[in-house]
């Protein structure tokens, strides 16, 4: 039976709307997580339930008669009698989805009013551990409901005799009825659900799979099989792991990988292409032990695997962030700005309408003094695709709870269509039978119709207002991934910076690494804290060994003969490129040798160099020199290596001592020579004669 509501009759639902809302709002994700966490789906009025009462199936919402049909099932040591399951309903729609939830939660053993002729038996007698099946049906008319579209409180009551000839309520079951003619009155939410497509790192640091196969093969046949099953023909919003399409494509234990890959891609027809930044890294720890532009590195890395994996021309977005907690901190927000992200996908928890609203907001809308756009993801219907059909009573109960949100958003301003996204856990192992008939149940509804991400961005009609700037609590902290992981992955982070610096082409060599510390960062190690941190270690060990590539070769004694000299280092280039490098000499004390630095050199790929570098000394003796690698910069790289210098000056005082005394013997006979000539005393004169016969 269809309703169209006249003009008075829509302005009272909407005055009752408003009026629910003010006072409620704030409470509804309260409350309505509360109901998840304990949900009141079957009880029963005595404390020693005797019998339990199932809901199976439920005719959609417009269809007449209304059909109930489920089972019950005497779980006591009592034979009940004359069992009968009696619907009762508020003939007053719902005012608010706060209502929704305290009705979800309430323990009102009588809700709303019993319908008359809305009787259906069960059974004259059950013996304890016998069930019988049940059916109710009828027609829209006896339900008395008010004209316009809304969603109705309801409840079906198993009532029976007891052994004492009590008549009672044994089992009470509370759903909702969405209610109206929703096809021509009102305009559909917009429901954008977006599906996390990863997992932890099934391959290790250096990219190979090896052993981790095994895993890749669990998860692709597991969970996220399940994953593409619950969403098949469905149009969402994959979010896209590289790292996870990349160890796919690269399977090659059997066909599983490949496999996979196929179907992803066929599901893609129609639905959107999120690509994460690559390995889906916990963003606001990476910022905490990172450098600025390593969240702009992850963001081309995801997007590049994405597009590299899928068939050419597949339309990527990239351009949305995604942290893990729904929400983040002020150095993240920087850092994902500065990376290109325009959009950020987080929870209504840490990111409300600046201004107060008496209806749920579109999904998208700016962040106030921020470049980034809010999609803004409803925390109630999260949490409820989050939560296990079992647990909230069946199939078919969370369906309706889940529609009736829906039911709920339309009907609270039925003339402005709206949007809502709706995210599913990173972990998410859904009941795809169950996933998939919801997913078509909303499609199916007058009053919702399924969206990808993009196509509520690109809606103008659907924009929301302004969201407050989401903040970081600090009780988020402990749910990051380990600290001691974080320590890990930020020294490596360092020492990678300074082998970056030293390549003439980096890519080759630091791009791997990176892809290993993004892995080592992934958001899924918060939930296997021990293997992240051995993933940690592993990749750490990988820069360490790749960074100990370029070295200097160990020097032995050497001796500096004189007061100056030079003295030899060798660098060693054991990678497949070149690298640029300058090398530091220090002496121990300084005051002892001057060293010259020498300017940067390059080393050839795989070869090794022998570096000069002048030294003065200020005495005789031994020296210790500790030799340093630098970047161009004049960063550290590596470890220093020392040994000592013996400065001789011997040489040079033993050349000194000689020529002096040459000079000496010079001087004298220069001197003895003029005597001579002054006296005239030429050998062979007379007086020369005379003088040496007078000689005794």
């Amino acid at each position: 039976m269809s309703h169209r509501p006249s003009r008075a009759a829509r302005a009272t639902s909407r005055g009752r709307t408003a009026r629910a809302a003010r006072v409620a709002l704030a409470a509804v994700t309260l409350l309505a997580t509360a109901s998840l966490l304990t949900p009141r789906v079957a009880t029963a009025a005595d404390p020693a339930a005797a019998a339990v009462l199932t809901l199976r199936s439920m005719s959609d919402s417009g269809t007449d008669p209304l059909v109930w049909a489920g089972q019950v099932t005497n779980v006591g040591t009592d034979t009940l009698r004359d069992l009968r399951v009696q619907l009762r309903l508020d003939e007053s729609p719902a005012g608010s989805r706060s209502e929704l939830a305290a009705f979800t939660q309430s323990t009102d053993p009588s809700p709303g009013s019993s319908v008359d002729g809305a009787l259906a038996t069960v059974a004259a007698s059950l013996a304890p551990g016998e069930s019988a099946a049940w059916q109710l049906s009828v027609p829209a008319a006896r339900l008395r409901l008010s004209a316009g579209f809304g969603v109705y409180p309801m409840a079906l009551d198993l009532r029976g005799e007891l052994p004492s000839g009590d008549r009672t309520s044994l089992a009470l079951i509370r759903t909702f009825l969405p209610w109206g003619d929703a096809a021509t009155s009102v305009l559909p939410t917009k429901v954008a659900l977006v599906v996390p497509v990863v997992t932890a790192p099934t391959r290790a640091p250096d990219g190979r799979q090896g052993s981790q196969n095994a895993q890749l093969h669990d998860v692709l046949t597991g969970r996220l099989a399940a994953v593409l099953a619950a969403t098949k023909a469905h149009r969402v919003t994959y979010a896209l792991d590289g790292d996870l399409l990349e160890a796919a494509q690269a399977d090659e234990l059997d066909a599983t990988g490949p496999s996979w890959l196929a179907t992803l891609v066929g599901q893609l027809r129609g639905s959107e292409a999120l690509a994460l930044p690559y390995a889906d890294p916990d963003l606001v720890a990476a910022s905490q032990v990172g450098r600025p532009g390593d969240l702009t590195v992850a963001r081309q890395l995801g997007t590049a695997a994405v597009r590299a994996v899928l068939p050419a021309g597949t339309e990527v977005t990239d351009d949305v962030a995604w942290p893990a907690d729904g929400t983040l901190d002020a150095a993240t927000r920087t850092n994902l700005a500065t990376a290109g992200h325009k959009a950020l996908l987080v929870s209504d928890r840490y990111a409300p309408a600046v201004a107060s609203q008496t209806y749920t907001p579109a999904a998208v809308g700016p962040i106030t003094g921020t470049p980034f756009t809010a999609v803004v993801s409803d925390s109630v219907l999260s949490n409820l695709l989050a939560t296990s059909a079992t647990r909230q009573g069946g199939a078919v109960l969370a369906r309706q709870r889940f529609l009736a949100e829906l039911a709920m958003i339309t009907a609270e301003e039925p003339s402005v269509q709206r949007s809502v996204v709706v995210t599913a856990p990173r972990n998410w192992t859904p009941d795809a039978g169950y996933v998939g008939g919801l997913l078509t149940a909303v499609d199916d509804s007058p009053y919702a119709q399924l969206a990808t991400l993009g196509e509520l961005r690109t809606d103008a009609g659907t924009t929301g207002p302004a969201r407050t700037v989401p903040g970081f609590p600090n009780r988020l902290q402990a749910g990051l991934i380990d600290a001691t992981q974080l320590a890990t992955v930020g020294e490596a982070r360092a020492r990678l910076a300074t082998l970056e610096a030293i390549l003439t082409t980096p890519a080759p060599i630091v791009e791997p690494l990176q892809r290993s510390l993004f892995r080592a960062m992934s958001a899924s190690w918060r939930s296997a804290r021990p293997q992240g941190r051995d993933y940690a270690r592993e990749a750490a060990a990988l820069v360490t060994a790749t960074q100990g590539k370029v070295h200097l070769v160990g020097s032995s004694a050497l001796t500096l003969s004189g007061q100056s000299g030079r003295i030899p280092i060798t660098v060693a280039n054991d990678l497949d490129h070149p690298v640029n490098v300058r090398v530091l000499l220090t002496a121990i004390p300084a005051i002892r040798l001057t060293l010259t630095e020498p300017a940067t050199v390059t080393i050839a790929a795989g070869q090794r160099q022998t570096v000069e570098v002048s030294a003065q000394a200020a005495g005789n003796g031994s020296v210790d020199v500790q030799a340093m690698l630098l970047t161009a910069d004049g960063t550290p790289y590596g470890a220093p290596v020392s040994f000592p210098v013996q400065v001789t000056g011997l040489g040079a005082v033993a050349s000194a001592v000689v020529g002096g005394a040459l000079a000496l013997l010079a001087v004298a006979l220069v001197i003895r020579i003029a005597r001579a000539v002054r006296a005239g005393r030429r050998p062979g004169s007379p007086a020369s004669v005379r003088e040496k016969a007078a000689a005794p």
